[in-house]
């Protein structure tokens, strides 16, 4: 099958890594649903060759992945809810915003960073294109569309909030722009929203870290898109966009946060220059936009390595009849476990404190999901905790012997 680039749309035939065939990360099944063959898509990540996108096709529409089914939600992670209470704390102080202002997020989920904004009385709107994180944040008093955040879109709505028209003071859109296939509509949104003077804030997992970090776990289907900031500077200046500013985040394995304008209006900082040359410098030899491709040709046995070491300490235990468990049902998870083809013989069942996804069973894999009140670590010999980002959070809350990750290499945090 032949795909085109969704920015450019040149044809993609650079592939740097193929995790196989996956069912959508966040599809959890219910016990009957078990019972039937679940969907597969190909995990077959593509770069482009002229404007240098990182990306997988839309092998499953992101419709469907962001469904009514859809069970990911933000505020089930006190790391998260945190970051997004001092990001709301700098950028009210650093814009000046108040009850004269107007703000939009993107994404917005259950509403775990607007609701800073309502506790100091902004005027607010949160986009949230997913049933079950969408009705939380308007139960929680957040004013909320459930739509996808399009051009399109977002214009059908500026009869109901007419500042949407060119008087947006700040939008907030983070971790969404890798999850949208049609990117180019987004961006042009995102310019005839935002005010002559407004700002966005992107936030997105850094490519560079991805690569340099091995953290191949991080692709999954509704992920489409893998981000360099020079790509995402090339995309937003197309539509009229700069980006005036740069900070970098421990979040997701390494971030960035980008502050953009409308072209011109705000100075641009050093910082972007810095973090342009930083990627474009030899990554190992190789720059991220090198025709050679040199970057990317690790990626493929850095995660064979991963799946070697983790199906060998898998098996040792099951040898020695040890009992082991997960912790974290997150859709990185699913993309480790089902790429190494870890099932419930290997790993007896996934403790999460997210109550959308208890009683359920992770996609492909079928291990089932419990809450920790159900969990008796006495029986527990090792415990796998996958979203490997939140450790420090999670470490506090496990009893059992022996607690490791996988990603990005297989490490020890008890023994």
């Amino acid at each position: 099958m032949n795909f085109k680039c969704r920015h450019c749309d040149e044809k993609l035939t650079n592939v740097i890594l193929d995790l196989g065939n996956q069912p959508p990360s966040n599809s959890f099944l219910t016990l009957d649903e078990t019972k039937n063959t679940q969907e597969t898509f190909p995990l077959k990540v593509f770069v482009c060759s002229k404007c240098w996108l990182v990306q997988l096709p839309e092998y499953k529409k992101a419709k469907e992945i962001f469904s009514g089914e859809y069970v990911y939600l933000s505020s089930t992670s006190q790391t998260m809810l945190n970051h997004a209470r001092e990001f709301s704390k700098n950028i009210i102080n650093r814009l000046n915003l108040d009850q004269s202002s107007f703000v939009v997020e993107v994404a917005s989920n259950d509403g775990y960073l607007l609701k800073n904004f309502v506790m100091e009385s902004i005027p607010c709107l949160g986009i949230e294109p997913t049933e079950l994180a969408g009705n939380i944040a308007i139960r929680n008093g957040i004013n909320t569309e459930k739509i996808f955040f399009n051009d399109k879109n977002i214009k059908l709505l500026t009869y109901k909030y007419p500042k949407l028209d060119s008087g947006v003071d700040l939008v907030i859109a983070n971790n969404v722009l890798a999850h949208v296939p049609d990117i180019n509509s987004f961006i042009e949104g995102l310019f005839n929203i935002i005010s002559p003077k407004g700002i966005i804030s992107i936030e997105f997992p850094h490519l560079l870290q991805l690569i340099n970090n091995n953290l191949f776990d991080t692709i999954y289907h509704e992920h489409f898109s893998y981000l360099s900031l020079s790509v995402v500077r090339r995309m937003l200046k197309k539509y009229g966009l700069d980006v005036f500013d740069i900070e970098e985040l421990n979040v997701h394995g390494g971030s960035l946060r980008v502050f953009a304008c409308r072209e011109g209006a705000y100075k641009i900082d050093k910082s972007v220059s810095d973090f342009i040359l930083l990627e474009t410098n030899p990554l190992h030899g190789k720059s991220l936009e090198s025709k050679d491709l040199g970057a990317y040709r690790n990626l493929q046995n850095s995660a064979q390595l991963v799946k070697k070491e983790l199906c060998e300490y898998l098996y040792a235990l099951k040898s020695k009849n040890k009992n082991v468990i997960g912790y974290g049902a997150a859709a990185k998870g699913n993309t480790l476990l089902n790429f190494c083809k870890i099932n419930k013989e290997l790993l007896s069942f996934v403790v999460d404190n997210a109550k959308s996804k208890q009683g359920k069973y992770l996609p492909g894999s079928h291990i089932p999901v419990i809450a920790k009140d159900n969990c008796n670590y006495k029986d527990i010999d090792s415990t796998i905790v996958l979203p490997w980002n939140l450790i420090n959070e999670i470490i506090p809350l496990i009893d059992s012997k022996e607690i490791i990750t996988a990603m990005p290499r297989l490490t020890y945090w008890r023994k």
